[in-house]
């Protein structure tokens, strides 16, 4: 008998053999820490809401286990890894994963990253050799052939780029967060493939009055409380956001988030003696954030297009104002300004966000007068921007 005759009696004896019903309807995999990822976190819940058996091979431990049990979500953690190179934390996220393969037979496997889709293919390799007849979905929440972050570094950006394409070979389902990364994506893939618009929406919760950051960090009552939200990187308008804070009384800034341009970042402010209104507040659970937002009086969502996938930038954060019923200042690119001029919630800037355009936007936003229409149609708009909106589409996705 020949090896050829071998495997392939072997494979039909194991799908002969193979169990008769999935252990789950979706397993998401995602190389992210989820309580950290509004992302990952809310397309989880939702689906184990809508009733489908789902399961989670992400990063964590059992503390987030236990607290996404109470979701109905099924977690398989991966120990955390502190290394400085991505590639090295990646390495060591595939290998933990592993130990989990022969735990899940599951109808879609769900990539929530480009760096998750390698892994995703091996278990929809697994499950078909088990004969199982599995689905691969793959969200491009980035337009992940031209990141921001790989800016100046061609030879890592082309690695990139050709991973995904020979993986993308294997997908089923597209999944992405806004119309034009779809219409973009299709063209720069050259398929056919089903693909859904799921926004970086956040659940919907009513805003609430509070005073947790001018408490906290002793703001006079006075001041104007500005907020960024999100990961330290180059590429989207931190620093010109500092220079404009640095031109303005009674204003502060807090960014929330971490990231690899922090020391450049910190650098900047305690060299030009902005502590004092500059603060950094570093990660926080993804839970905490909506109270954070509250407490705040305006949001920055300002992208430079350094690269396609800022260009097309539709994030989180501008959703997250918009619920927590605060005006926020938005740079012009194409998919974000379609929300501000439809919706009445911000302020333009140049894409090119240059910090004197900055500084004089917050500085009408000073005046209580000036928010309060921003705020109010805020409050009339919040709803439609819960990230529960998006139910039928996630329905339709997993049927």
């Amino acid at each position: 008998m020949t090896i050829f005759a071998i495997k392939s009696q072997l494979k039909s004896t194991m799908a002969d053999t193979a169990p008769k019903t999935y252990t789950h309807d979706v397993c998401f995999i995602s190389f992210s820490e989820p309580f950290t990822d509004g992302r990952t976190l809310n397309i989880v819940k939702l689906t184990a809401k809508l009733g489908k058996s789902v399961c989670l091979i992400a990063i964590g431990n059992e503390n987030d286990a236990r607290n996404l049990k109470g979701h109905r979500v099924q977690f398989y953690n991966c120990e955390k890894s502190t290394h400085s190179k991505a590639s090295v934390r990646w390495t060591k996220f595939k290998a933990d994963a592993k130990k989990y393969y022969n735990n899940i037979t599951a109808k879609f496997y769900y990539a929530c990253d480009l760096y998750s889709l390698p892994i995703t293919n091996d278990l929809k390799k697994q499950s078909t050799f088990m004969g199982a007849h599995s689905k691969m979905i793959y969200d491009s929440r980035e337009i992940y052939s031209e990141l921001g972050t790989y800016e100046g570094r061609g030879i890592k950006q082309a690695i990139l780029s050709q991973a995904e394409k020979m993986y993308v070979k294997n997908v089923n389902k597209m999944v992405t967060s806004g119309p034009f990364d779809s219409i973009y994506l299709k063209e720069y893939f050259r398929h056919n493939l089903p693909y859904t618009e799921i926004l970086n929406l956040p659940p919907y919760q009513a805003a609430v009055k509070s005073d947790l950051l001018r408490k906290k960090l002793k703001f006079g009552d006075n001041d104007l409380i500005v907020i960024y939200q999100g990961m330290l990187m180059k590429g989207r308008g931190i620093l010109p956001a500092i220079k404009a804070i640095q031109k303005l009384d009674d204003v502060r800034l807090v960014i929330v988030g971490q990231g690899d341009y922090y020391p450049e970042l910190k650098q900047y402010v305690d060299s030009n003696n902005l502590a004092r209104k500059v603060i950094f507040a570093g990660l926080v659970p993804y839970m905490r954030l909506h109270e954070i937002t509250c407490s705040a009086d305006v949001g920055l969502a300002l992208f430079e297009p350094i690269s396609k996938s800022y260009e097309l930038a539709l994030p989180n954060k501008l959703f997250e104002y918009i619920i927590a019923n605060k005006p926020s200042v938005v740079t012009n690119l194409q998919q974000m300004e379609n929300v501000i001029n439809k919706e009445e919630v911000g302020i333009l800037v140049d894409q090119k966000c240059d910090p004197e355009e900055i500084a004089d936007k917050i500085a009408y936003l000073q005046l209580h007068q000036n928010r309060q229409p921003y705020i109010e149609k805020c409050k009339k708009v919040a709803k439609n921007y819960g990230f529960e909106s998006q139910k039928e589409k996630i329905q339709k996705l997993f049927d």
